[in-house]
């Protein structure tokens, strides 16, 4: 099986095609309580949040998708904070520092988050990935499908969808992303068009806490990973071709290369 196989499609539900990176799909759905403390006044939370941006352009498409299970195949978690937020995370032990490229949700996708300026750094404690961000810095979400099949990622920052800035669910649709390639999620949908654009922030100045006026949830992001239901194709080998090749001569004759 090749895994540039080009997967038959399956026509069902609707969904969005991202046009940033290699072309990705997204598919679309068919109270909240604040942090307050005993005397009813909201928490101020240490560390960073994410806040709701500039207007970005960020152009989608419909497409079709049906997912091989109502059921994700697999629920990823990475989280984020500044540098000593994620340093009182993990006591200071990880067993390694990364930039760029990170396997993820059993290896099935890869996951990066990358500012003006580059790959976001961050640490490895066991497994768990904690990325490292600086106040008012802008970042994307890059994931890369690992699998020779599409597949429809539900992405949440801070427990609310990146595609409607609601509370998130894996029953909502998501961006689709072709097999082997990748895709890069600007920021919150906010039409067919456009973003607004993800920044760190305090967590009283993120979108939850000003949207929902919860920040229990700030500082994860979450990848939700369906296989589409579509067959692969599968590479037939070709008998005569292989014996042709078994069969060819490395020195034919002939002195000089000649012009075709």
């Amino acid at each position: 099986m090749k895994r540039d196989a080009v997967p038959r499609l399956v026509a069902a539900l609707a969904g969005l095609l991202l046009s940033s990176c290699a072309v990705p799909n997204v598919a679309r759905s068919g109270g909240e309580t604040a942090d307050r403390s005993s005397s009813g006044a909201p928490v101020q939370r240490p560390g960073l949040g994410t806040g709701y941006g500039e207007s970005r352009f960020s152009s989608v498409n419909l497409t079709d998708f049906r997912r091989q299970s109502v059921r994700p195949h697999s629920v990823e978690r990475v989280f984020y904070n500044d540098r000593t937020g994620v340093t009182a995370a993990t006591q200071g032990r990880f067993s390694k520092r990364f930039s760029g490229w990170q396997k993820a949700a059993d290896g099935m996708v890869s996951i990066g988050l990358k500012s003006e300026g580059g790959w976001l750094r961050g640490v490895n404690q066991n497994g768990t990935l904690y990325f490292i961000g600086e106040p008012g810095e802008r970042y994307d979400i890059l994931i890369r499908n690992e699998t020779p099949r599409r597949m429809e990622v539900v992405l949440s920052v801070d427990g609310l969808d990146v595609l409607d800035g609601r509370p998130a669910s894996v029953s909502k649709r998501g961006y689709i992303i072709p097999a082997d390639s990748s895709i890069r999620v600007e920021g919150w949908r906010t039409s067919l068009n456009h973003v607004a654009a993800f920044r760190f922030a305090k967590v009283s100045q993120s979108y939850a806490a000003q949207k929902h006026g919860d920040t229990r949830n700030v500082g994860v992001i979450g990848v939700a990973v369906f296989p589409g239901a579509e067959p692969l194709l599968m590479a037939t080998p070709d008998r005569f071709e292989e014996q042709h090749r078994r069969e060819a001569d490395p020195f034919p004759a002939g002195r000089w290369a000649t012009p075709p």
